[in-house]
């Protein structure tokens, strides 16, 4: 799961880098290829280590937890956006998407150790 995410943050923080259109082009096509191939792997191993009783609302939780973020990105990056620095939102999402990342192959890692 890590390994196809972590790519993917990568390009997202490399985008306002390249000096030409079709380099950063390239990087946002890179990083659309590798996005959501997280999603299927991420609901499986939350559906097998939370009990089956409490699937249902830990599953919920995590959903309105995600919305409620990525709610206020557009804020933020608007507010760059008006004051000219726009890359610095490429930065700061790649920057941390690519720490939670980390901390899921940290905390994912351990799991599979326990078990």
């Amino acid at each position: 799961m890590a390994f196809t995410h972590l790519p993917s943050s990568t390009f997202l923080a490399l985008i306002p880098l390249p000096s030409n259109f079709h380099a950063a082009r390239a990087l946002l096509i890179a990083r659309f290829c590798t996005a959501q191939m997280d999603g299927a792997p991420r609901t499986a191993f939350l559906a097998s280590y939370i009990p089956e009783n409490e699937r249902t609302s830990v599953m919920g939780i995590i959903n309105v937890v995600k919305t409620l973020c990525q709610s206020i990105g557009p804020s933020v990056t608007g507010y760059l956006a008006g004051q000219g620095w726009i890359r610095f939102s490429f930065f700061a999402a790649g920057g941390m998407k690519i720490s939670y990342d980390l901390m899921i192959l940290y905390f994912f890692t351990k799991v599979a150790m326990a078990s």
